[in-house]
């Protein structure tokens, strides 16, 4: 790729130019002249091309919204396995002692 200098010519067989440098912001004047296969050059055209510094803005990111509801809940459950069936007959529990039952004393009748 060609690099554009001040009063220097550049010269090739395509009709499109991509050059490697990077023009400053402001008017730039160029010229061009054709010259066709019998060396015939044409009058110089004049055009002026306007670069403007680039503006880059922040996106303004919207929300994010879940598709689904995300529901917690935040009691923790043992997993449950296997048939479910009530509990087996056995001892009855024991109850806790009163302090009268500790002391020696009986309860109920003599």
């Amino acid at each position: 790729m060609p690099v554009l200098v001040i009063n220097r010519t550049i010269e090739q067989r395509e009709p499109t130019l991509l050059v490697e440098n990077r023009l400053a912001p402001g008017l730039h004047r160029f010229s061009l002249v054709v010259v066709d296969d019998s060396g015939n050059a044409s009058e110089p055209d004049f055009f002026t091309v306007t670069v403007r510094r680039a503006v880059v803005v922040d996106p303004v990111r919207p929300p994010v919204t879940p598709i689904r509801p995300v529901i917690v809940d935040p009691v923790i459950r043992p997993p449950i396995s296997g048939p479910l069936r009530p509990p087996a007959p056995g001892p009855t529990p024991l109850r806790p002692r009163s302090a009268a039952t500790r002391k020696g004393k009986k309860h109920g009748p003599e």
